[in-house]
């Protein structure tokens, strides 16, 4: 409680609709579990320390994969809703909403994750890359439509809110040079990942029944939309750089 915790679920995101949906913590939920969090802090090392341990601790959000991979492509229910530069819209009014709630209960530092490059994920080469899977352009362009709008809000809420220190890590960069780049990371496989037949398994799909690689450090992808140890220990090395460039 006093190092650090995580309020992470599985396919949640600042998209409200996918709560009831998939039964996942939605933003406002996971704001009223930080709030519960600071009073319990307060019992163990009083109200002072506490207070301090909020405004010192990093926040790392990570959430607009789901609403983009999700809500608007697998279950395209917000697609016949909104157009693209419509929901990106909405998320980032959602954004804003959770960082500002943060702001007020104590936080100063948060690092925001942006949407990858869906497009070169394998389930998105199998639905729109063609016979070859290359990666499928419109998804990324979609992911970067929002990335561009929430990159201007956040740079505006870290220069009104005072002594506040937000900052992005590029995701969809990192990715995509890992995707071009990859004989330099030692990954051999960037386009399929390393359960079953690597084009469509996800989760629960890849179990017992599912046979493996032999090597999962030679991929990039675990299975259609996750990355391997190996894939997220070089995204984790990338963030960490602008993380301590931009925060400390």
């Amino acid at each position: 409680m006093v190092t650090g915790v995580s309020f992470a679920s599985a396919g949640s995101g600042f998209d409200p609709s996918r709560a009831k949906l998939l039964n996942v913590f939605s933003s406002r939920y996971e704001i009223e579990m930080f709030k519960e969090y600071i009073m319990k802090l307060k019992r163990i090392v009083g109200e002072e320390e506490a207070n301090d341990i909020i405004a010192k601790s990093l926040y790392l959000v990570s959430w607009s994969f789901n609403d983009w991979a999700i809500s608007y492509t697998a279950i395209p229910i917000r697609r016949n809703q909104y157009d693209e530069a419509a929901y990106a819209n909405l998320l980032v009014e959602k954004a804003t909403e959770f960082i500002q709630e943060m702001y007020k209960l104590g936080a100063r530092k948060m690092v925001f994750f942006n949407t990858p490059i869906l497009g070169c994920f394998p389930i998105a080469r199998s639905v729109a890359g063609g016979v070859f899977r290359k990666c499928g352009d419109e998804f990324s362009e979609e992911a970067q439509t929002f990335n561009r709008m929430l990159n201007h809000q956040i740079e505006f809420l870290g220069s009104s809110l005072p002594q506040s220190r937000f900052t992005i890590v590029d995701y969809f960069k990192i990715v995509q040079d890992i995707v071009e780049h990859s004989l330099q990371y030692g990954l051999e496989v960037v386009d399929k990942g390393c359960c079953g037949t690597g084009t469509v398994e996800v989760a629960v799909l890849c179990n017992k029944l599912s046979p493996t690689c032999p090597d999962g450090s030679k991929y990039l992808f675990w299975d259609s939309i996750h990355l391997t140890d190996k894939g997220y220990n070089i995204v984790v090395d990338h963030a960490l750089q602008d993380v301590m460039n931009t925060v400390f």
